[in-house]
Protein backbone atom coordinates (compact mmCIF):
# COMPACT_ATOMS: atom_id res chain seq x y z
CA UNK A 1 0.00 0.00 0.00
CA UNK A 2 1.66 3.20 -1.07
CA UNK A 3 2.37 5.04 2.15
CA UNK A 4 1.67 2.07 4.37
CA UNK A 5 -1.19 0.02 5.59
CA UNK A 6 -2.28 -2.87 7.74
CA UNK A 7 -3.67 -6.13 6.44
CA UNK A 8 -5.17 -8.84 8.60
CA UNK A 9 -4.82 -12.26 7.00
CA UNK A 10 -6.27 -14.36 9.78
CA UNK A 11 -7.30 -17.92 10.46
CA UNK A 12 -9.77 -19.67 12.70
CA UNK A 13 -13.48 -20.17 12.39
CA UNK A 14 -14.45 -16.56 12.94
CA UNK A 15 -11.78 -14.98 10.72
CA UNK A 16 -11.37 -17.45 7.86
CA UNK A 17 -14.14 -16.00 5.70
CA UNK A 18 -12.38 -12.62 5.44
CA UNK A 19 -9.07 -14.17 4.42
CA UNK A 20 -10.85 -16.44 1.93
CA UNK A 21 -12.63 -13.44 0.35
CA UNK A 22 -9.30 -11.64 0.01
CA UNK A 23 -7.65 -14.64 -1.63
CA UNK A 24 -10.51 -14.92 -4.13
CA UNK A 25 -9.95 -11.27 -5.10
CA UNK A 26 -6.23 -11.87 -5.40
CA UNK A 27 -6.86 -14.93 -7.58
CA UNK A 28 -9.38 -13.07 -9.77
CA UNK A 29 -6.67 -10.54 -10.59
CA UNK A 30 -4.13 -13.23 -11.43
CA UNK A 31 -1.79 -12.88 -8.46
CA UNK A 32 -2.04 -16.49 -7.29
CA UNK A 33 -2.93 -19.97 -8.47
CA UNK A 34 -5.82 -22.13 -7.30
CA UNK A 35 -3.76 -23.88 -4.61
CA UNK A 36 -2.96 -20.59 -2.87
CA UNK A 37 -6.49 -19.28 -3.42
CA UNK A 38 -7.96 -22.40 -1.82
CA UNK A 39 -5.89 -22.38 1.38
CA UNK A 40 -8.18 -23.36 4.25
CA UNK A 41 -7.88 -20.43 6.62
CA UNK A 42 -10.07 -22.16 9.18
CA UNK A 43 -7.14 -24.41 10.07
CA UNK A 44 -4.32 -22.39 8.49
CA UNK A 45 -2.17 -21.81 11.58
CA UNK A 46 -2.48 -25.46 12.62
CA UNK A 47 -1.62 -26.51 9.07
CA UNK A 48 1.48 -24.28 9.09
CA UNK A 49 2.65 -25.70 12.42
CA UNK A 50 2.04 -29.30 11.31
CA UNK A 51 3.85 -28.81 8.00
CA UNK A 52 0.73 -29.34 5.90
CA UNK A 53 1.31 -25.83 4.53
CA UNK A 54 4.87 -25.87 3.23
CA UNK A 55 7.33 -22.98 3.39
CA UNK A 56 7.05 -22.78 -0.41
CA UNK A 57 3.29 -22.32 -0.16
CA UNK A 58 3.80 -19.63 2.48
CA UNK A 59 6.22 -17.85 0.15
CA UNK A 60 3.70 -18.05 -2.70
CA UNK A 61 0.97 -16.72 -0.41
CA UNK A 62 3.19 -13.83 0.71
CA UNK A 63 4.17 -13.04 -2.89
CA UNK A 64 0.52 -13.09 -4.00
CA UNK A 65 -0.62 -10.73 -1.26
CA UNK A 66 2.38 -8.45 -1.83
CA UNK A 67 1.76 -8.31 -5.58
CA UNK A 68 -1.91 -7.53 -5.10
CA UNK A 69 -1.22 -4.82 -2.55
CA UNK A 70 1.44 -3.16 -4.72
CA UNK A 71 -0.90 -3.17 -7.74
CA UNK A 72 -3.47 -0.96 -6.00
CA UNK A 73 -3.51 2.44 -4.40
CA UNK A 74 -4.19 2.85 -0.72
CA UNK A 75 -7.61 4.30 -1.54
CA UNK A 76 -8.50 1.41 -3.89
CA UNK A 77 -7.55 -1.13 -1.25
CA UNK A 78 -9.53 0.67 1.44
CA UNK A 79 -12.66 0.84 -0.72
CA UNK A 80 -12.26 -2.85 -1.62
CA UNK A 81 -11.90 -3.68 2.07
CA UNK A 82 -15.13 -1.85 2.87
CA UNK A 83 -17.00 -3.51 0.01
CA UNK A 84 -15.80 -7.04 0.82
CA UNK A 85 -15.51 -6.75 4.61
CA UNK A 86 -11.77 -7.36 4.73
CA UNK A 87 -9.43 -6.62 7.61
CA UNK A 88 -7.41 -4.03 5.78
CA UNK A 89 -6.93 -0.39 6.67
CA UNK A 90 -4.63 2.36 5.50
CA UNK A 91 -2.02 3.94 7.69
CA UNK A 92 -2.57 7.57 6.73
CA UNK A 93 -0.03 10.33 6.52
CA UNK A 94 -0.94 13.85 7.56
CA UNK A 95 -1.39 14.65 3.84
CA UNK A 96 -3.88 11.76 3.57
CA UNK A 97 -5.83 13.07 6.57
CA UNK A 98 -5.85 16.61 5.17
CA UNK A 99 -7.23 15.29 1.85
CA UNK A 100 -9.87 13.05 3.48
CA UNK A 101 -13.16 13.19 1.63
CA UNK A 102 -14.92 11.93 4.76
CA UNK A 103 -13.56 14.72 6.97
CA UNK A 104 -14.34 17.33 4.32
CA UNK A 105 -17.92 16.03 3.99
CA UNK A 106 -18.34 16.34 7.77
CA UNK A 107 -17.09 19.93 7.72
CA UNK A 108 -14.29 18.98 10.08
CA UNK A 109 -11.73 21.55 8.98
CA UNK A 110 -11.66 25.14 10.23
CA UNK A 111 -9.82 27.92 8.41
CA UNK A 112 -7.13 29.63 10.47
CA UNK A 113 -4.82 32.49 9.73
CA UNK A 114 -1.22 32.11 10.72
CA UNK A 115 1.73 34.45 10.91
CA UNK A 116 2.24 36.81 7.99
CA UNK A 117 -1.34 36.29 6.86
CA UNK A 118 -0.87 32.66 5.84
CA UNK A 119 -4.11 30.75 5.87
CA UNK A 120 -4.40 27.05 6.54
CA UNK A 121 -6.95 24.56 7.75
CA UNK A 122 -6.93 23.09 11.21
CA UNK A 123 -8.91 20.32 12.90
CA UNK A 124 -12.32 21.33 14.14
CA UNK A 125 -14.20 20.24 17.23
Amino acid sequence: MGGGGVLGLASGTQAAARSTRLMRLIYAEGFCDEEVRDIDFTTFMLDVRSGKVTPETLDRLTDAVDGYMRAHTKEELFLTALEHQLWLAPVNTMADVAASVQLEARDYWRPLEGPAGQSFKAPGP
